[in-house]
């Protein structure tokens, strides 16, 4: 809804995509959703509770340096015959040219070397990965034995 009672800020919006890989290549697979959770991402306000994506390199670089960035988020989609790699930011229109400035830097920092805040979202990756698996398995349908001695 356009006019004076508009609450909603103008923004401008930018997508970045590249083609990933499919899901049956496992190894590509693997390493293109490690990347998705070190660029995470999010709103200048997230949903969620504190500390979501907090980690992140587009939180970190981008959300957390530049007052203008609204959001960043990076998100992945594999298919069986393709994925795609995205990186969704917004800003005010006034700022377009220096949110793709940033993005794209952002993008080609992936090429640089992890350091420990790189190595902490990887390990909370794969922590959730290892919940997720442990809990698709049903306990009651178990047989659990117990060894009286």
């Amino acid at each position: 809804i356009q006019g004076s009672n508009n609450q909603l800020p103008e923004l401008a919006h930018l997508v970045v995509g590249l083609e990933a890989p499919k899901f049956v290549d496992e190894t590509d697979f693997v390493a293109c959703c490690v990347m998705n959770t070190l660029m995470g991402g999010g709103g200048s306000f997230s949903a969620g509770g504190p500390g979501k994506g907090m980690y992140s390199r587009l939180y970190l670089n981008v959300l957390n340096k530049y007052h203008f960035m609204f959001s960043a988020t990076a998100f992945h989609q594999a298919y069986k015959d393709s994925g795609l790699f995205c990186i969704h930011a917004s800003s005010p229109p006034e700022y377009l040219e220096e949110m793709c400035h940033v993005i794209c830097q952002e993008l080609l920092k992936m090429a640089g070397p992890c350091n420990e805040v790189n190595i902490f979202c990887i390990s909370r990756f794969f922590n959730v990965l290892l919940i997720g698996f442990i809990s698709k398995k049903n306990p009651s349908k178990q047989k659990i034995h117990i060894d009286p001695s």
